[in-house]
């Protein structure tokens, strides 16, 4: 049972609702675009709840939505909800190879994609992962894209607070007053003394990248 024509419908609706407030094809969603990613959420969700195990079309149509997902949420800085959807992404690339002997043509960036977003907070080997790209990927394949993440290209670290429940229940607030106020055009200095005073309003304590990438300039 794939999804209904209506859901695929309503996915698809979503997406150029979200892409249609851009201000440019490679602006990243805002805090507008929420309630749309979470409807998009659910409907997958519902689906993969209601199939189980997934017909093949479900698994494909689920792998595209979880991807659309994680690069949302990753573009809007919500870390820790774009690693979870990379993960159950490649969850899904790897039942779609066992059960249907379908490999997906973008499993290896996919891979690279979660090792970043896994790092950028703290070294992180991501066993896990590992375990499933073992299953996807030739092994020359997977140690490359480790290789590059893990020791060549470390990516720049950020606060983990990002990750918390605290920072994520109002980071929506904060940038909707940041947008208020007119933050977007603000100087990259003045624009993190703004938000990290906005956020110690919500008790939540913010340090900016600057203050962990020490020998990094930041404009």
């Amino acid at each position: 049972m794939a999804y209904t024509e209506s859901d695929l419908g309503r996915i698809i609706e979503l997406i150029k609702e979200i892409e249609a407030r851009k201000a440019h094809k490679n602006a990243a969603a805002t805090y507008r675009d929420v309630p749309a990613l979470k409807e998009i959420d659910g409907i997958v969700n519902a689906q993969l709840a209601r199939e189980t195990p997934c017909d093949r079309h479900t698994l494909a149509d689920s792998i595209f939505a979880f991807r659309y997902l994680g690069f949302a949420y990753e573009g809007m800085w919500r870390v820790a909800y774009a690693v979870e959807y990379y993960k159950k992404l490649l969850e899904l690339q790897r039942e779609l190879l066992v059960r249907f002997s379908e490999a997906d043509e973008r499993c290896a960036d996919d891979y690279y994609t979660a090792l970043r977003a896994r790092n950028y907070y703290n070294d992180d080997a991501c066993a896990d992962l590992a375990g499933i790209a073992a299953e996807l990927l030739p092994p020359n394949k997977r140690e490359d894209i480790e290789k590059r993440v893990l020791e060549l290209c470390r990516p720049l670290r950020h606060d983990p607070v990002e990750l918390t429940d605290e920072y994520l229940a109002v980071i929506d607030e904060v940038e909707r007053r940041m947008e208020a106020e007119g933050g977007g055009k603000a100087h990259p200095l003045a624009w993190n003394e703004r938000f990290r005073t906005l956020l110690k309003e919500y008790g939540v304590e913010w340090r900016p990248m600057s203050e962990f990438n020490r020998g990094w300039h930041f404009d």
